[in-house]
């Protein structure tokens, strides 16, 4: 597809800052829109080892199949219109298993040489019958329409990017307040969960402009 020579310009990170980053946020974002939780609030509705344990298999993924910025930000393109389309889906299922499902489906949309389903299977730890099935089930809810408009690719970059960023900001600006001895005992007092993959809520919500209104209307929410 021609959005692999995708250029924007957004790019406040380079591609390999961009990939890094987006691998951190791409698991908190599913589970934002799969659950229909702001991702500030996460840490008090999910178990913390559930984000951990995505978040880690997720980079391992990403990492060992040596993938670019943008086949995860189609995995996560995938993601969200499977909970647009199927609203009555959100929080069913296996969050692990449906982002193996984006990354495969991926794969072999953008490339001619993919990785096989046993390959699959083995990095993902499930089982070959099992990996079977689930990708005809998700190529089905979302009616076997995989390809991906390039002007919407573009679209979906940009406003990832947007939220990335915003991501990256809210992390420093957080770790520079837990090192002043005001945020540290605010922290103990209140005995917080919510960790460095859980930003807090800007002060502005972050509102994609007209052109992302299409992709956001049926949101209860926003993502942070």
């Amino acid at each position: 597809m021609d959005y692999l020579k995708s250029n924007t310009n957004n790019k406040k990170f380079n591609d390999s800052q961009f990939l890094n980053s987006l691998i951190d946020f791409s698991p908190l974002y599913f589970l934002s829109i799969w659950r229909d939780i702001p991702i500030n609030q996460l840490s008090n509705h999910v178990p913390s080892k559930l984000i951990s344990d995505l978040s880690k298999k997720f980079r391992y993924l990403v990492e060992i199949t040596k993938f670019p910025y943008q086949c995860v930000l189609s995995s996560t393109y995938y993601l969200y219109m499977l909970s647009k389309k199927h609203p009555e889906l959100k929080g069913y299922g296996s969050e692990r298993n449906l982002m193996v499902m984006a990354l495969m489906v991926t794969n072999k949309m953008l490339y001619d040489n993919t990785y096989s389903n046993k390959t699959w299977s083995e990095i993902s730890d499930i089982p070959l019958d099992e990996l079977n099935i689930m990708e005809l089930e998700f190529c089905g809810v979302l009616d076997y329409n995989l390809n991906i408009d390039p002007k919407n690719y573009g679209i979906w970059e940009n406003y990832m990017r947007t939220l990335v960023a915003k991501f990256e900001s809210d992390s420093v600006k957080r770790l520079n307040y837990l090192k002043t001895s005001r945020g540290f005992i605010q922290e103990n007092k209140l005995n917080t969960r919510q960790k460095i993959y859980n930003p807090p809520s800007p002060i502005t919500p972050i509102t994609p402009v007209d052109e992302y209104s299409s992709i956001n209307r049926n949101r209860k929410h926003s993502v942070y």
